[in-house]
């Protein structure tokens, strides 16, 4: 490592082109914790380079427009030339398969991480059975082409889960059929779509379990924390987490803890849920990486990189502790053309939605600073927040209409 201490070597945060990975590397920053971000194109994303709290920018291809040995290759040519060292965090859900396929690759090329292997991973994808207080909600997994022909078989209402921002949800098989009629041609036949038995409730009954687990998939570190608001998409409120706050959920903990340790996992995962009127927590999915507003959690006190960065860099041996205060409310105020919060989906109120979200931001600010997080807002990441607030303007501006 170039005579660097494992001590003090650099967290690798994939991905910091992305507001909510940007703002992981800005919680790790504030933690103490060296970083290196790593991005396809440095022009997408002049925050990271200006940011306080990221060392080093690295370019890497994105893992959605190459095959995944081409960027092992890249990955391997980055370390080769010194630009690339330490410990080793995926992104976004490629960059955590690629992860879990090639952990013992990345590993000889001396990156430290803690994953589980490709078996494992794809064995997460849609788990099945009861965990103390949660369960798996009844689901399928089927072909874009074969939705109207099975239709018989679904859980009436559903949820279809085509990717994050087009999730709809279905209250029979006649709106299926019209569904599918009016989108058919966006699609291919084989595109793989999950339709899921719809949980009723607001959205304040969505909870998360934030874990990471240690190479012998025991528990070290977790959180739980309730969403309040998620990012508007074509057919409702399916998109990205928008606000949320923690909240310590001990019955949706355990069942995560047991979940994850039935998989043998290792590493982060995120087990979301939402709680039925039975008080039962039915598992809506798991993602197999660090959740997107995980700066929430670190802002709380949870100590979930800190403590990924010293299993891996150090080997250290933690025990299971629970460090969360449970006094932390999450805003996401700052967007760009990767995660734009709800109030940039253009249409009537856009205009109307920022200003509440402002003004909430303003609010709390006043209120309690201490425990407040704003996603990838940092006062004292003005440089950095000056150049995304630029490219939030532009893309709004060039992408969306009031």
């Amino acid at each position: 490592m170039s005579g660097e201490t494992m001590m003090g070597a650099p967290l690798i945060v994939q991905d910091v082109h992305d507001s909510q990975w940007f703002a992981l590397a800005q919680a790790a920053g504030r933690a103490g914790i060296p970083v290196i971000g790593t991005m396809p194109e440095a022009a997408e994303a002049p925050w990271a380079a200006r940011s306080r709290y990221v060392r080093d920018v690295v370019r890497l291809p994105d893992t959605n427009d190459v095959y995944a040995s081409f960027f092992m290759r890249a990955v391997a040519r980055a370390v080769d030339e010194g630009r690339l060292a330490g410990v080793w965090l995926p992104g976004y859900e490629d960059t955590a398969e690629f992860t879990a396929e090639y952990r013992d690759e990345l590993r000889a090329l001396g990156l430290k991480l803690l994953s589980v292997d490709a078996a494992t991973y794809a064995a997460a994808e849609r788990p099945t059975g009861r965990w103390g207080a949660v369960r798996a909600v009844e689901s399928l997994r089927l072909r874009w082409g074969e939705l109207v022909e099975r239709a018989d078989e679904f859980p009436w209402p559903c949820l279809l889960k085509v990717f994050r921002h087009e999730h709809v949800r279905l209250e029979d098989a006649d709106a299926l059929r019209r569904h599918v009629a009016a989108h058919d041609a966006a699609h291919a036949d084989d595109e793989v779509v999950v339709v899921q038995r719809w949980i009723d409730g607001p959205v304040a009954r969505m909870a998360t379990a934030m874990l990471l687990m240690d190479a012998d998939s025991r528990p070290v570190r977790g959180f739980t924390g309730r969403r309040l608001a998620v990012a508007d998409g074509p057919f409702g409120p399916f998109g990205e987490t928008v606000e949320a706050r923690a909240e310590w959920l001990p019955e949706l903990y355990e069942g995560a803890c047991m979940l994850l340790s039935e998989l043998g996992w290792q590493g982060f995962a995120e087990v979301e849920c939402k709680q039925g009127e039975d008080g039962v927590w039915h598992l809506l999915e798991i993602n197999r990486r660090p959740s997107g507003w995980m700066c929430a959690a670190e802002a709380d006190g949870a100590g979930l990189l800190q403590a990924y960065h010293r299993i891996c860099a150090e080997g250290a041996t933690l025990r299971e502790c629970v460090l969360q205060r449970s006094r932390m409310r999450y805003l996401r105020m700052v967007g760009n053309p990767y995660h734009a919060p709800a109030w940039a989906n253009g249409g009537r109120g856009s205009w109307r939605r920022l200003a509440d979200c402002a003004l909430r931001a303003w609010r709390w600010m006043r209120e309690e600073p201490a425990h407040v997080c704003l996603g990838a807002w940092d006062a004292r990441d003005g440089a950095a927040n000056r150049a995304m607030l630029r490219e939030t303007w532009r893309g709004w501006r060039e992408g969306f209409t009031d």
